[in-house]
């Protein structure tokens, strides 16, 4: 008899502790889900960029789309499916541009900056630009780097 009892509060506690691992993985699952939807960010829409960063991306990479657009503390950054990244400032104007092993055309850069990388590293292709006040951070396919200002004086070079 008492072999009986036994049994059944051995099968009574191994139910119990069988519910409480199954509240456990709800609770887990839930607060799974709760924090996903918390800190999941709405999709932005390309027309919600300001008008010139939109004409931006067009001239720059004509009939390339965007894959996602992000903001982030007032900085817009649109990926594009070639996986080539803007940066633009809320009200449109472009702050970075990195490549992402593609190369970033020229004509983001004034032709005086132009001018003075092409004597400089005539074969090298730019593939990230960082515009900051005055001057540019630019990165060429070859690992080179240099910093230039607007009127194209190059200030600071690295290989």
């Amino acid at each position: 008899m008492q072999l009986i009892e036994e049994k059944k509060d051995s099968n009574r506690f191994k139910i119990k502790i069988r519910i409480i691992k199954m509240k456990n993985k709800i609770i887990f699952i839930l607060l799974f889900v709760f924090a996903t939807v918390i800190y999941a960010k709405p999709k932005i829409p390309p027309t919600s960029l300001p008008k010139n960063a939109q004409e931006f991306i067009e001239w720059v990479y004509p009939q390339i789309p965007a894959e996602e657009i992000k903001m982030d503390k007032g900085i817009y950054t649109v990926k594009l499916v070639n996986n080539a990244k803007i940066s633009f400032t809320v009200d449109g104007n472009w702050i970075k541009i990195d490549g992402y092993y593609n190369y970033v055309p020229e004509k983001v850069l004034p032709e005086a900056v132009i001018n003075s990388i092409n004597s400089f590293l005539a074969n090298s292709k730019i593939v990230d630009i960082e515009k900051k006040s005055g001057f540019y951070k630019i990165r060429f396919s070859d690992r080179k780097f240099i910093r230039i200002t607007e009127s194209g004086n190059i200030i600071y070079q690295g290989f």
